[in-house]
């Protein structure tokens, strides 16, 4: 749990919402941190995880589409 409380922490701060999606990922196994263009998600997602390695903490991080079908990406 350690390193996931930073990992929301180093995203988004001590916030509220923060810890609302930390308890979501911990109670239901997935959460959104963040809605980005495709780039900037995959940006992210790839520090995460590069962070992660280098802690040696086995931490799932991935992006996927939005699922409002109005939303274009590009």
């Amino acid at each position: 749990m350690t390193w996931l409380v930073l990992a929301f922490a180093l995203q988004l701060g001590y916030t509220p919402e923060a810890t609302a999606i930390m308890l979501n990922v911990h109670q239901r196994g997935i959460g959104v941190a963040g809605v980005y263009t495709r780039e900037i998600a995959e940006a992210k997602v790839q520090e995460v995880l590069n962070a992660a390695e280098q802690a040696e903490f086995p931490l799932l991080c991935s992006s996927e589409p939005d699922e409002d079908p109005k939303e274009t990406d590009g």
